[in-house]
């Protein structure tokens, strides 16, 4: 008998297709989750679905834009019109952007807030009360490092990070009573498709900037282990990468040290990127 704690449990997932969310899906698959997968791109996810149906028991598919709250609703009845319960939901759909607050635009800011803190919250205000209905489940949300320490280059991306957090630990302490857990995960750089594509505003090119960081990205696939070791766990915040933990404790105990390492970021990307100041 396995002692696993996903083995047979039903796990609904966004950002499902690629990424955290794939490798997420891929990794419940070899625990024997029943997957419930949603993304907005819902060709990849089909794909996906298909790439796990040699290790997944049972895989079902939802396309979703996590803007919309009308897709939210109906995704949600389905759910529940075909399971009785969901045991864990992996709040996860975000995007990002890059580049100096001066040359992001506001169009950024709308659509960041709309997809990383309202999709969010959106995901919440669907499940929440189904889960408080069952009497039990564990609401995991993705934020970023970004969201406990603020981000050079990437202030849209941080702040909406921070929102992640804020919502998720308030969450955590007012669902507690109704049998709900809730934690947020907080990743350092992870190999992730997005990782290697997100916009830097006021540069040209941006995958070069990755590719020329002083440490290479970590790995999704041990990333996602580190993720669900900490939701067995039922942490709160669950930090990836020893270089995360390490800055998030560093900022902790001197703000201004962060401060400086941030500064000298900025520094090294203008000279990687050929970024130039706008007057």
């Amino acid at each position: 008998m396995s002692t696993d704690v996903f083995d047979g449990k039903v796990v609904f997932i966004t950002g499902a297709a690629s990424g955290i969310g794939r490798a997420l899906a891929a990794a419940l698959a070899k625990r024997s989750a029943t997957l419930l997968l949603a993304d907005i791109d819902a060709d990849l996810l089909e794909r996906t679905a298909w790439a796990l149906g040699g290790e997944a028991n049972d895989v079902h598919v939802f396309p979703l834009d996590v803007r919309k709250s009308s897709q939210w609703e109906h995704v949600v009845a389905e759910v529940y019109g075909r399971f009785d319960h969901v045991d864990y939901f992996f709040n996860n759909a975000g995007i990002a952007v890059a580049g100096l607050v001066r040359d992001t635009p506001i169009e950024d800011w709308e659509r960041l807030f709309d997809v990383n803190v309202l999709g969010v919250v959106r995901g919440v205000d669907a499940f929440y009360p189904r889960m408080r209905d069952q009497g039990h489940g564990h609401i995991i949300n993705t934020a970023s490092i970004s969201g406990l320490v603020p981000t050079s280059l990437m202030a849209a991306y941080s702040a909406s990070k921070h929102a992640v957090v804020a919502f998720s630990e308030t969450l955590r302490a007012e669902a507690k009573g109704d049998g709900i857990d809730v934690s947020v995960v907080c990743p350092g750089i992870i190999d992730t498709p997005m990782a290697h594509t997100t916009e830097l505003r006021g540069a040209d090119g941006t995958d070069s900037v990755l590719a020329k960081l002083p440490n290479p990205p970590f790995s999704v696939e041990e990333a996602v282990e580190q993720m669900l070791r900490g939701v067995e766990r039922k942490r709160g915040i669950i930090v990836i990468t020893r270089e995360a933990y390490a800055l998030w404790r560093l900022y902790r105990a001197s703000p201004e040290a962060v401060l400086r390492v941030n500064e000298k970021t900025v520094r090294f990307l203008r000279r990687l990127t050929g970024a130039t100041a706008r007057r």
